[in-house]
């Protein structure tokens, strides 16, 4: 569930591709869209962690599911769909868990 102004909004976790930092709120990307929440990005991952999510910057929350390609570089970056987020270099193993 994210909080709204009005109560709150069920959006089902498959539909979720990835979550960003913005201080103390987290953009919520989805397919189409995305929801600016007043929830910090580890209460995100502290949630979703058990749902196969995985952070790999200190920013950056994605739906492993919805990984498409992984780049190599320091820490790399991965592709999710048109999208590239960064993988931070001490969070690069944790990633890989996900994909062995």
């Amino acid at each position: 569930t994210i909080p709204t102004q009005e109560g709150f909004e069920v959006i089902p976790v498959k539909d979720i591709i990835y979550c960003s930092a913005d201080d103390n709120y987290t953009n919520v990307y989805l397919a189409n869209t995305h929801k600016l929440v007043s929830k910090t990005l580890k209460h995100f991952d502290n949630m979703l962690a058990e749902k196969g999510f995985c952070r790999i910057h200190k920013s950056h929350l994605i739906n492993a599911a919805h990984v498409t390609a992984y780049k190599k570089g320091k820490g790399g970056s991965v592709v999710l769909g048109n999208v590239e987020l960064p993988v931070s270099p001490s969070r690069k193993l944790e990633l890989f868990k996900y994909f062995s």
